[in-house]
Order: C-alpha cells, then structure tokens, then sequence
C-alpha cells in the first residue's frame, strides 16, 4: 500500500506504487501543508507548493511568471482590479476558483475547491503525462483516484 497523508493512494500490484511515487509524494506534501497557507505570500513563497498548484492548473509553463501569478491571485475573479477577467484561457479561471484569497481570505485553503479538486487535477495531470509517455496503461493510474479520498472537516 501506498499512503499519502494517512489516505491510500495505491497498491503494489495494481501497478500505481512504482508508477507515480513521485505524484504520491507531491501529494502527501501538499495536503500536509496547504492548510497551513492562509495567504497569496505564503502560497508563492513555499516553492513546491506553488509548483503542485501550477502543474494542477497545467500552467507550469507559466509557473516562471511570478508577479503576474501574484497579481492574478490578488484580485480575485471578479472586482475592478480583477486580472482573470481579461483572459478567456480557462486555466486562469480554474486557479481562481480553487485559490479566490480575494473572496475567502484565510479559508481559502480549507474549502473544498483547494484540497481534493487541487490534487484531483494534478492525479488527472499525471496520469495524461504518464499515458503519454507510454508509461503505465491508464487504467492501472485511474486506480489512484478512486483511493485518494480527503478529509475535509477539521485542521
């Protein structure tokens, strides 16, 4: 078996312990830390974090953008000073409705949106770059999802 933050994430012979540590371990760090972030600051200046949240939205190609990530993330979705609402890339949109600082302040890393929807896309991300590198048959990686399961009541 294969723990992430005391949940199971696989087993040894469906294949998904040797095919994904590296997402697993990604996931236990992040689901062990996110809570503890209640600001955009805190987000972008834990780097692995920062990474897990890009790579989820499938914005790692634009995780080197810093300020425009920062600007985006403080101001929210909607609102005058709102960045999101000048682009139509729905990666933008996504981030927003996980990590809206602007909107939920400091439980903005306990709702639901930031914990399993983060790491359902990034599991979703990882399992797209395994099968496309021929890696592991998809099936043996949807195996993952369906284990890892969050609790969301309580810090």
């Amino acid at each position: 078996m294969v723990r992430a933050n005391g949940h199971t994430v696989g087993n040894e012979s469906s294949g998904t312990a040797g095919a994904l540590p590296a997402a697993v371990r990604e996931c236990d760090y992040y689901l062990s830390h996110i809570r503890q972030v209640e600001t955009v600051e805190a987000l972008m200046g834990d780097a692995r974090l920062y990474d897990f949240v890009m790579t989820a939205h499938g914005l790692e190609d634009m995780a080197y953008a810093r300020s425009f990530i920062r600007r985006l993330l403080v101001g929210g979705l909607d609102g005058p000073g709102a960045l999101a609402i000048r682009f139509s890339d729905s990666r933008y949109s996504a981030l927003l409705a996980a990590f809206n600082f602007a909107l939920h302040g400091t439980s903005t890393t306990s709702r639901r949106a930031a914990l399993e929807g983060v790491v359902t896309r990034y599991l979703r991300r990882a399992e797209e770059k395994a099968s496309r590198a021929r890696l592991v048959p998809p099936s043996a990686l949807r195996a993952i999802r369906p284990h890892h399961r969050i609790r969301l009541g309580g810090r």
